[in-house]
């Protein structure tokens, strides 16, 4: 029996939290600020540097820290030398990121892979010159001056720079992202904003360990004699100066050298928090929650439990009330199913039940996990009480899987930390083995060898839960592990998952499939606008009720004889290196209006033939447009070729900019496309709201504040902003409760009957989603083949 009640949630720790927020930050500002201050505004008030005194005197009335090796105030000399290292050091950084940058995205951006391999290849020569050698050759030949140091010492930290700045412009996230604004047809310096954004925080983050490799670097010099003269009031030269007294003078070193690692300390701290604050402030949504009461069931917490969750809530930072208090408890072995509409708060339960949760977030309450309290703990006892023994799969696996390395390496690194480091190979790879095989992927090995971004959407949720299982956990949160999945492997999984309850491990599963939930739960908890409340899985297994009215498909006669403004012409897609085409020829029409369902296994190549007729991979083959071809590359294509055929990517988050308002940008396709002004087009994104049930309030949010599904819904307005003649969705209903999923096909249907649009409707859902399509294709192994009566398709 699962455990449930809803309070009035508890504030307490949220006036210490801010305390220690407070204390951080003047932390930071005194290990940051006072080495600046005083490299700025020392010389002001600093007092005589010359040779006025006996070397090496102890700490006076006329020289309070003594005086150095040349019989200068060792006060006077620190609050002089601050400003020379810190200029250099900040003038080489900036003078270096003024040169990555561009090249960074010039070989990201590269319409041909040549300009990438050549500027990368003369980028790797620079990374081999030694630093330190440079900087003495320059000296030797008669150019140890400061400007020259600079310069130097810029161009050597060019490479790692451009490096990393290409490697974030190519994150799958940004990509996703570029692909999105490149459909609404977005000018080049808007795209490039965006990139510059998505490369600002690496950047960031950067600038702070490579100031202290500069600020090092220029000490080295300077400890070297090049640069600045060896009687030059600087912090670096005055280490290098007094070393060899440091127990007769110790001032005359520890000053200047303290001074410069708490700059290098505190710039580090301050851009941390700098970041911090900036993923803060993409907040989930604050929704309005009214207070409920669930019926309790109360009785003695039994000696298998692995959590306990007492009063749990959840909180934004300005207060609102996300979740009530919830009370739950879940045994070895049991599985408990969260369900619920779009937005309800049940991928916010499934984080807190563990601790965690989205930055500008608080879990108020009490969680325990295995007897001991985690809400209060330091972050890192909390991950230390968790590892090993919980795993979350969340809604997105792609975030769990790491971009720059194959999956399988991942996979067995998880799975070697579980077995022990001393295990073999061959224990590891048995590990492996397993986690894939109760993943449902037994039987697709040669994934392995790919990256995340070479899996489709369902094969990446079942290798992250591989990956999950690697580490043999207690327990697993999983959010949606259905929505990317056809009706074969869903049954599987859900198989896969039962036997992990058999064998104790406990599931809190979060899903919008009530079929599958009823199948699989012992427990459901039903949440829906604020109110929580205990079902048992046989009230669900009715499943998803009859669809609402869905106007008749076209009569074949009809059908037939429509004109298709959107053709595909053996279409094919291949993969350098690869014997097996992605996408074996096809050949396609989309008559005005119609309705087309693509179903296939995960993994079968739904999403390659839908991005090739969108440009977005490179293809073979011809996509007509009203009789003339279209551009075999998106990048190619003019407006009116943009707005012909439109796509709706799998992956709603990514497909959206993190820092700005939903609705400015789903508007911005009919403003860009169709000439509409920016009042129109926002009226008509609203009024596309009011139908999918987003209101204004919601769209008027940043994408983090939106949950799944929501994103779904606000991406497919965004793409029907372009009133295409194709429009392509794929998996447009995956994170949607079965409602949602009926207002969505309801609207796809009133297109194509008022404005003739064709759809091209990619999904798994085999039920509903027939009796809204006129035609059925499925793609099998590459290969498209019609499902239905030949004679007319």
């Amino acid at each position: 029996m699962t455990f449930l009640t809803v309070n009035a949630p508890r504030r307490e720790g949220r006036g210490t939290a801010r305390t220690v927020r407070r204390l951080g930050d003047v932390l930071v500002l005194l290990l940051w600020g006072v080495p600046v201050l005083v490299a700025i505004a020392g010389p002001f008030v600093a007092g005589s540097t010359a040779s006025v005194a006996a070397p090496y005197l102890p700490a006076g009335s006329h020289h309070p820290l003594g005086t150095d090796a040349l019989g200068r105030d060792v006060l006077a000399l620190a609050l002089r030398g601050g400003r020379t290292v810190v200029a250099a050091s900040a003038g080489a950084l900036c003078v270096a990121y003024l040169l990555a940058v561009p090249v960074g995205l010039l070989a990201a951006g590269a319409r041909h892979r040549i300009t990438d391999e050549a500027l990368m290849r003369a980028v790797d020569a620079l990374l081999a010159l030694p630093g330190l050698l440079l900087l003495m050759t320059l000296a030797a030949a008669g150019h140890g001056d400061v400007p020259t140091l600079i310069a130097a010492v810029a161009v050597l930290q060019l490479p790692a720079a451009a490096r990393l700045v290409r490697s974030a412009a190519l994150a799958p996230g940004c990509r996703t992202t570029m692909e999105a604004l490149r459909l609404q047809g977005a000018p080049w310096w808007m795209r490039q904003r965006y990139v510059l954004r998505c490369v600002a925080g690496p950047v960031v983050t950067d600038g702070g360990s490579r100031f202290v490799l500069v600020l090092g670097l220029l000490a080295s010099a300077n400890f070297l004699g090049l640069g600045l003269p060896s009687d030059s009031a600087d912090w670096a030269v005055l280490v290098e100066r007094n070393t060899d007294a440091l127990f007769l003078q110790p001032a005359a070193v520890l000053t200047p050298a303290v001074l410069l690692t708490v700059l290098c300390v505190g710039v580090n701290l301050g851009l941390d928090r700098v970041l911090g604050r900036s993923r803060a402030r993409d907040v989930p949504a604050p929704t309005d929650r009214a207070s409920a009461t669930a019926p309790a069931t109360s009785g003695p917490v039994p000696s298998d439990t692995l959590l306990t969750c007492r009063n749990l809530s959840v909180r934004t930072d300005t207060g609102t009330e996300l979740i009530g208090g919830v009370d739950l408890t879940l045994r070895r072995g049991q599985v408990l199913a969260v369900v619920g509409p779009s937005g309800s708060g049940k991928t916010a339960l499934g984080l807190a039940a563990l601790g965690l949760t989205e930055p500008g977030l608080s879990v108020g309450g009490s969680v325990l996990w295995m007897d001991r309290e985690l809400l209060g703990l330091p972050e890192r006892e909390r991950r230390a009480l968790r590892a090993g023994k919980a795993a979350h799969l969340p809604q997105d696996p792609a975030s769990v899987l790491d971009p720059v390395r194959t999956v399988g390496a991942t996979l067995r690194e998880v799975a070697r930390a579980a077995v022990g480091r001393s295990a073999s190979r061959a224990d590891v790879e048995r590990a492996a083995a397993a986690a894939l095989e109760a993943a449902g992927l037994d039987d697709a090995r040669h994934l392995l060898r790919r990256r995340p971004h070479q899996l489709s959407g369902g094969q990446q949720q079942r290798m992250a839960l591989a990956t999950a299982l690697a580490a043999r956990p207690h327990l697993i949160v999983l959010d949606e592990p259905t929505s990317a999945l056809d009706a074969h492997t869903t049954r599987r999984l859900r198989e896969r998952l039962r036997g992990l309850a058999e064998d104790g491990t406990a599931l809190l599963v979060i899903t919008h499939d009530l079929m599958f939930a009823a199948e699989l739960a012992d427990d459901v908890l039903v949440m829906d606008g604020g109110r929580a409340v205990s079902a048992a899985p046989s009230d669900l297994a009715a499943g998803d009720p009859a669809p609402q009215h869905v106007p008749s498909p076209p009569s074949k006669p009809r059908a037939a004889a429509m004109r298709a403004r959107v053709e595909a012409r053996a279409t094919a897609v291949h993969l350098p290196g690869r014997r097996r085409a992605l996408l074996e020829p096809v050949s396609l029409s989309f008559p005005v209006g119609s309705r087309t369902l693509l179903l296939g296994p995960s993994g079968a190549g739904k999403s390659t033939l839908a991005r090739a007729l969108t440009g977005l991979v490179p293809a073979q083959g011809t996509v007509l447009h009203a009789g003339r071809a279209l551009p075999a590359r998106l990048a190619d294509r003019a407006r009116d070729e943009l707005r012909a055929v439109q796509y709706v990517h799998q992956n709603s988050r990514a497909s959206f900019d993190g820092r700005r308002a939903v609705l400015a940008q789903i508007a911005e396709t009919a403003q860009r496309l169709r000439g509409l002004p920016r009042t129109d087009a926002m009226r008509e994104a609203l009024a596309l709201g009011e139908v999918l049930e987003l209101p204004e309030c919601v769209l008027r949010r940043r994408p983090a504040a939106l949950s799944g599904g929501q994103l779904q819904r606000a991406a497919l307005i965004r793409a029907m902003g372009a009133r295409p003649d194709l429009l392509i969705t794929d998996e447009a209903t995956a994170a949607l409760d079965a409602a949602a999923a009926r207002r969505v096909r309801q609207l796809l249907a009133d297109v194509t009957e008022r404005d003739g649009t064709a759809v091209l409707f990619i999904s798994h859902d085999r039920g509903p989603a027939r009796v809204w399509a006129d035609r059925v294709l499925v793609v099998e192994n590459g290969r498209l083949r019609p499902e239905g009566d030949p004679e007319v398709w």
